[in-house]
């Protein structure tokens, strides 16, 4: 499984879940350092701490780097996003290229690259059903 925004909050929590349930995890965050330490309280036995990207090919590298580890990708979790505390006179064009890359093209770019690998798998482990149907 792939879960953005790993390292704290519902994306911990999320990657702590798959992590219980024996996933593999690719836990991603925008800040290493609050990740590195999420990371090692996970209970599963294999996680592989990655930035979060906003750039096309990152997604699909990090995608192809979890495929090569783990042969499927069985779950994509988009997590991450940015709130940015501004009223609407006050935010400028970086303000905005920042929300749009966070919120929308970070999203866009992994589902991307995660759908054919994920079509290809056929259904999810029966260990993992029960989280598609929570």
């Amino acid at each position: 499984a792939i879960v953005t925004s790993a390292a704290r909050g519902l994306g911990g929590a999320t990657a702590e879940l798959f992590a219980r349930f024996g996933a593999h995890v690719v836990a991603c965050d925008i800040d290493g350092e609050a990740l590195g330490e999420s990371v090692s309280v996970l209970k599963g036995k294999d996680t592989l701490p990655s930035p979060v990207t906003f750039k096309a090919g990152q997604c699909e590298s990090l995608v192809a780097e979890t495929l090569e580890r783990h042969n499927r990708l069985d779950n994509l979790v988009n997590v991450a996003g940015i709130i940015e505390r501004l009223q609407l006179d006050e935010i400028d064009e970086a303000a905005w290229t920042r929300t749009m890359d966070a919120n929308v093209k970070s999203q866009f770019f992994l589902c991307r690259a995660a759908v054919e690998p994920m079509k290809r798998r056929g259904e999810p482990h029966e260990k993992f059903r029960p989280l598609a149907r929570a």
